[in-house]
C-alpha cells in the first residue's frame, strides 16, 4: 500500500477513534432545534453507564401504612393531634390501630402480609440493585438504582392497595374480579412486559374464554369499547375492543418508561400469585443517596484507568517506536469498545469488580501485543524481511493468545450465569473485556501496525529493528 492510501485511511481510522472517544467521555449538554424548537439532551457514554449503588449511589423512599407516621411527621403536628398516636420505636402510631395497649391483631396481619407483597413485587422486577428494610415492624424502606426514571411515580406504583378487576370504563360494576370460587389466578396465569414497554398476560384456559367473552361484550358496545384492568380504583392498563379476541395472551401498551411498566406489570401479577394489599400506604419522601466511597468517585476511577492506559502507551511507545504507535490505536479503540459495551448492553452493570475486568483485559491485551511485539523482533533476527517477520511473529503468537483467551471467556460465561449479583456482574464485565482484548489484539493490531508502517520513510527506524549485518535487501 502507498504512502498517500495509507496516510488517509489512517485519518480516516483516527477520525472514527476521536468520534468514538467523543461519544464515550464528553460532558452532558444541550441541543435544540431552531426549526422545530425541539430540545434534546446529550448524554455521553459514561453518564449513562449503569452504575452499582456502591458506585453511583441510587433512590430510596420508606413506605409507611395508614396508621402509621415517622417522627419527622410527628414534630409537626400539633399539641391535640400528637395525643392520638403512640410512639413505636422510631414510628408513631395512630390510637385507631391500636387495641389498647397493644396493636391490633388485624392491623399487624394486614401489614406484614402487605409487605410480603411489596417484597415479592421488587423482587420480580429483576433490579441490578435492591435493599428492603423493614423499620420497627412497620414501615418499610427500599433502595433501588439511580438509572429508575420517574422515581417517584415507580415508588407509588409499586404500593399500590387494592384487588385486581376488569371494568367497562362506562360501568360502575367489574366485568370480571375474583370470587371465593374462581380466584383471578384462575383466568390469568402470569403478568410481565415484554420489549420494555408492553404489558402481557398470559391467560389459562378459562381466562382465554373469559377475555374473549368479555371482549366480544365490550366491542359491541358503540359508545364505549374499553377495557379497564384496574388494581383498587387506578387504572393500570387499558385495552380497545374491536372484536372478540381469542388468544392465550394478551400484549398491550400504554407505558413508554420501562421501570413503570415494570412495576404495573410487578403489581397485577402480585394480586393474582401472590396476595392483594388491604392497606393503603403513604410514600415517603424520594431521596438519593451517594455511593459508599462518595459521589466522585466513578470520575476518579475513570482518570485512574485512562492514567494506567496513558503509563502503557508511553512505555511501550519508548521501547517499540512504531509498534508502539499501533498499540496506543489498539488501546484507544480497547476502552472505546468496552466503554460502549458497558454503556449499552443491558446486562452490565458497571461495579468495582467492573474496574478489575477493564485493568485485567488492558493489561491481557498489552501482554498479548508484546508477545507479539517480541515474535517479530525474533523472527527480523533470523535475517526475515520486516514483512516477513510480522507476518511470522502473529503467527507464532496465535495459538497462545487464542488459547488464554478462550480459557478467560469460558470463566468469564460461568461466572456470568451464577445467581450471585456480584460474581455475575463481574463475569458480564470480564467477558466483555475478553472479548474486546481479542479483537483489539488479533484483528485490529495488525491492521493499525500495516497502516501505520506504510507511512514510515525507513521500516528499521519505525519498527526499531536492527541487525548487527548490513541489511542490502532494500
Amino acid at each position: 500500500m502507498g504512502k498517500i492510501k495509507s496516510a488517509i485511511l489512517t485519518v480516516l481510522v483516527s477520525v472514527l477513534l476521536a468520534v468514538l472517544c467523543a461519544l464515550c467521555v464528553l460532558p452532558s449538554f444541550t441541543l435544540s432545534s431552531s426549526a422545530t424548537g425541539a430540545v434534546q439532551d446529550f448524554n455521553s457514554v459514561l453518564k449513562v453507564m449503569k452504575l452499582d449503588p456502591s458506585l453511583g449511589g441510587g433512590k430510596s423512599t420508606t413506605y409507611y401504612p395508614e396508621g402509621v407516621i415517622p417522627a419527622s411527621e410527628y414534630a409537626d403536628l400539633s399539641e391535640s393531634e400528637a395525643k392520638d398516636y403512640t410512639k413505636h420505636g422510631s414510628l408513631y402510631l395512630e390510637k385507631s390501630v391500636m387495641n389498647g395497649n397493644e396493636v391490633d391483631k388485624r392491623f399487624q396481619e394486614k401489614v406484614l402480609s402487605a409487605i410480603d407483597t411489596i417484597c415479592y413485587r421488587y423482587e420480580s422486577l429483576d433490579l441490578s440493585y435492591l435493599k428492603i428494610e423493614v423499620i420497627d415492624d412497620y414501615a418499610v424502606r427500599v433502595e433501588i438504582p439511580s438509572d429508575v426514571t420517574s422515581a417517584t411515580n415507580f415508588f407509588g406504583y409499586m404500593a399500590l392497595d387494592g384487588e385486581f378487576t376488569l371494568y367497562n370504563s362506562m360501568k360502575s360494576t367489574p366485568m370480571l374480579k375474583g370470587t371465593a370460587l374462581h380466584g383471578m389466578d384462575d383466568y390469568f396465569k402470569k403478568v410481565t412486559t415484554r420489549n420494555g414497554v408492553y404489558i402481557q398476560f398470559d391467560l389459562t384456559k378459562d381466562g382465554k374464554e373469559k377475555i374473549a367473552d368479555i371482549t366480544e361484550k365490550v366491542a359491541a358496545n358503540e359508545d364505549d369499547q374499553t377495557i379497564s384492568f384496574r388494581v383498587g380504583d387506578a387504572s393500570l392498563v387499558s385495552l380497545t375492543s374491536s372484536g372478540r379476541i381469542e388468544e392465550s395472551t394478551l400484549y398491550i401498551s400504554g407505558y413508554t418508561d420501562e421501570y413503570i411498566a415494570k412495576a404495573v406489570a410487578a403489581v397485577i401479577d402480585s394480586c393474582i400469585n401472590a396476595a392483594e394489599i388491604e392497606v393503603a400506604f403513604t410514600v415517603g419522601e424520594v431521596a438519593d443517596f451517594e455511593g459508599v466511597a462518595g459521589k466522585n468517585m466513578p470520575t476518579l476511577l475513570y482518570v485512574g484507568i485512562g492514567v494506567i492506559a496513558l503509563a502503557l502507551c508511553v512505555a511501550l511507545a519508548i521501547r517499540y517506536r512504531g509498534f508502539g504507535a499501533a498499540y496506543i490505536y489498539a488501546v484507544i479503540s480497547y476502552l472505546a469498545v468496552v466503554c460502549m459495551c458497558l454503556g449499552f448492553i443491558e446486562a452490565v452493570t458497571f461495579t468495582f469488580g467492573s474496574v478489575l475486568a477493564v485493568l485485567f483485559g488492558l493489561v491481557l491485551m498489552t501482554g498479548s501485543i508484546v508477545s507479539v511485539f517480541e515474535n517479530i523482533k525474533k523472527q527480523f533476527s533470523t535475517g526475515k524481511r520486516i514483512s516477513a517477520s510480522v507476518k511470522e511473529g502473529y503467527l507464532s503468537s496465535l495459538a497462545g493468545v487464542i488459547d488464554i483467551h478462550a480459557v478467560l471467556a469460558l470463566i468469564a460465561v460461568l461466572l456470568a450465569f451464577v445467581p450471585l449479583g456480584e460474581a455475575a456482574a463481574f463475569g458480564m464485565a470480564l467477558l466483555t473485556v475478553t472479548l474486546t482484548s481479542a479483537a483489539c489484539s488479533l484483528l485490529l493490531m495488525p491492521v493499525y501496525l500495516y497502516l501505520l508502517k506504510g507511512m514510515a520513510k525507513d521500516e528499521y527506524v519505525f519498527c526499531n529493528l536492527k541487525r548487527e549485518v548490513i541489511d542490502n535487501e532494500d
